[in-house]
């Protein structure tokens, strides 16, 4: 079993059996959906001044030196 297949197992396994978390989301959902909102905004912003690629750039470039990802 490859490392990915373990993970998605355990993710699984710790979703079915964890219901605990659950309600910690259900609690602070609205601040949670208000916070993405607020950072697809910001995304969204910085695509369209096109200073998403100035940003990443740098990641990129490290990206290629290493050759990730491994198509």
């Amino acid at each position: 079993m490859g490392r990915v297949s373990a993970a998605f197992l355990l993710l699984a396994w710790a979703a079915a059996r964890g219901r605990a978390g659950g309600g910690l989301l259900r609690r602070h959902h609205q601040t949670l959906a208000r916070v993405g909102g607020a950072l697809l905004v910001v995304v969204g912003l910085t695509m369209a001044a096109g200073a998403w690629t100035r940003l990443f750039a740098p990641l990129v470039r490290l990206f290629v030196r290493s050759g990730w990802p491994p198509i």
